[in-house]
């Protein structure tokens, strides 16, 4: 049994399965409405705090740190669940996002961090829509010689995907 942490979820993997649980941020939540609370100065990002989308990450607020890794979940279930990409590892049930049981493949580590973003920047036509998840390795497992992504939550990673998967695949089979 493994164990990695991300900033929304954690990945729990049990022989060939994998289960993603959310993170939900219960105390640092607290905290951060105490300081708001008790900073004078810091008041008036107690509304913005409150106010804040679930899903916009450049001012996580309340909703995100509560429910980021359980939206991630799903979008990411309900993603294979309509296209059944071939460059996605397959995600076979998801609990309403509290629980993604998705198949294990072993970890891609050909390349280091740089040398990867530096191969994956070689992909033919790609636009770099989603340069966050596509220069780490750790977000990719390798099964009969084809790569495949394990973290495609985000709408910019899925437009990648449906556009760039197939040229992902074929680039990194060359190799």
């Amino acid at each position: 049994m493994k164990i990695k942490q991300g900033s929304t979820r954690f990945v729990v993997q049990v022989g060939v399965v994998v289960f993603k649980f959310p993170k939900i941020r219960f105390l640092g939540c607290l905290k951060d409405c105490f300081l708001f609370l008790f900073k004078k100065e810091e008041r008036i990002f107690l509304k913005i705090y409150f106010c804040s989308a679930p899903f916009s990450s450049s001012y996580p607020g309340l909703w995100y740190n509560l429910f980021q890794g359980i939206i991630s979940n799903f979008k990411e279930y309900m993603f294979w669940k309509k296209y059944k990409n071939s460059f996605c590892e397959p995600t076979y049930f998801s609990l309403m996002g509290l629980l993604n049981i998705q198949r294990f493949s072993p970890a891609y580590d050909r390349f280091d961090t740089k040398d990867f973003w530096n191969e994956m920047q070689m992909v033919k036509n790609y636009d770099w829509d989603d340069g966050h998840h596509f220069s780490n390795p750790e977000n990719f497992n390798i099964r009969d010689g084809k790569l495949l992504i394990v973290d495609y939550s985000d709408e910019r990673t899925h437009r990648v995907i449906l556009k760039h998967g197939q040229n992902i695949i074929k680039h990194f089979a060359k190799l």
